[in-house]
């Protein structure tokens, strides 16, 4: 992973404040710092206070378990049939990688600061893992406010069918509570996404209620994947792992991927990054028939063939596949990144 010379003035900016509280305002870099992935290694060198680390960690870790148990209630009140059910579930399981990952997070920086491995090295894997829950949260939120405004553009013509007498009042009423349910999960949400970057703020060394804005994944880096060479990779994590190798025949020229269990752990990182590629090809392809299915529409709805509640229906199908393909490169992402964290630091930070 490449380093970026890119200084933080956090220190700095704390000594001015204490010499001058009057010009802070002016001088403060971290006022509205704009924090992009490839930045976090730089900013971890210079401002982070390691042993501050575990306790974000498990506040963020237990605003995140709330969340999917507030997701776990609402799934349990509805069928699978229900067309926010799916909506939900890819919320859940989002949600629980991420509070896999930081509990990985907060036993690693635990067991690092006991002298086994870097709290340094921990702590990058920490902040970028908050980098990308936010990322993956925010496009949930942005996916949600998509659906919100599809509802209401429906809910407007549903109105005009009830009072034509084409839609019973029970149907209205529930699509007027499909609405309101996900205004509700909209606003959590976004009570998420704040925690995330009050946690993301402390964990560097921020007053937690700081302005901050997180640029996007730079999807980018995965243009190396296909570079990726499993072998010459796994002796690079060997020389860089932490622990005790000895006597584990990772020096034996016909080695197995599956002797050791760290080298099993990195392979299964490896298969993994592979599985979430082959995902996202996956609905890559479903997005482009979806593309063609939209077109398609549009052209019945501008010869008068079907409605507008129609196209809407063909829109909202393409920006929701729209939307998978963003989830599933940013769990490619996710992916990558502790394979690399794994080669990088010799450290497995994932499952």
């Amino acid at each position: 992973m490449k380093k970026r010379i890119l200084p933080c003035f956090l220190i700095v900016s704390m000594m001015i404040c204490l010499m001058a509280p009057a010009a802070m305002a002016a001088t403060d870099a971290w006022k509205e710092k704009d924090v992009a992935y490839g930045d976090i290694e730089d900013m971890v060198d210079d401002c982070v206070n390691f042993t501050d680390t575990v306790g974000t960690l498990q506040q963020s870790l237990g605003t995140l378990t709330a969340y999917a148990e507030g997701l776990k209630t609402q799934l349990g009140g509805l069928s699978e049939t229900d067309p926010s059910y799916p909506s939900l579930k890819a919320q859940l399981d989002l949600t629980n990688a991420s509070i896999l990952q930081l509990k990985v997070s907060i036993g690693t920086i635990e067991q690092a600061m006991g002298g086994k491995d870097s709290a340094r090295e921990q702590t990058i894997i920490a902040a970028e893992t908050l980098f990308i829950t936010y990322s993956s949260l925010r496009d949930q939120a942005n996916a949600m406010s998509r659906q919100q405004g599809v509802f209401n553009t429906n809910l407007s013509a549903l109105e005009k069918q009830h009072s034509a007498g084409y839609l019973s009042d029970l149907q209205l009423e529930k699509a007027k509570a499909q609405s309101g349910s996900l205004q509700t999960a909209i606003q959590t949400m976004q009570s998420q996404l704040t925690a995330v970057k009050r946690s993301f703020n402390t964990l560097l060394g921020r007053d937690y209620n700081q302005s901050l804005s997180l640029h996007a994944l730079p999807f980018s880096e995965l243009d190396d994947i296909g570079d990726i060479k499993f072998r010459s990779d796994l002796d690079d994590a060997l020389s860089n792992y932490g622990g005790d190798l000895s006597g584990a025949g990772f020096e034996n020229p016909d080695y197995n991927e599956e002797k050791g269990s760290f080298a099993a752990s990195v392979r299964k990182l490896y298969d993994a990054v592979n599985d979430k590629n082959s995902q996202l090809s996956a609905e890559q392809a479903v997005l482009a028939a979806e593309q063609k299915s939209y077109d398609a529409s549009k052209k019945q709805y501008d010869s008068g063939l079907i409605s507008q509640l129609a196209l809407n229906g063909a829109q909202d199908s393409l920006d929701a596949e729209t939307a998978k393909v963003k989830a599933a490169k940013t769990a490619l992402f996710s992916a990558y990144a502790q394979y690399r964290w794994a080669i990088d630091y010799g450290i497995v930070s994932g499952s």
